[in-house]
């Protein structure tokens, strides 16, 4: 039987994970590093904003169907 992954492994895995995505994703699309990093930095807000129970999963769904709609995206105009 397999032994579970220690924490360090699984951090080392996820992070192994998140750089692969970037590379794929900077070699498939046109994105600057700021627009990675800008994504990035959301998403962090979103987990972090998670880990303390401040938005539910409801929330961030609603969110990002109002980015779909190109109604979340205002600022920019």
């Amino acid at each position: 039987m397999a032994r579970p992954m220690t924490q360090e492994r699984q951090i080392s895995a996820f992070k192994e994970g998140i750089e692969a995505v970037i590379e794929r994703f900077s070699a498939e699309f046109d994105l600057t590093y700021g627009e990675m990093v800008g994504v990035l930095e959301e998403t962090k807000f979103w987990l972090l904003l998670e880990s303390v129970d401040l938005v539910s999963e409801e929330e961030e769904e609603e969110e990002e169907e109002e980015e779909e709609d190109g109604e979340g995206e205002s600022w920019k105009s």
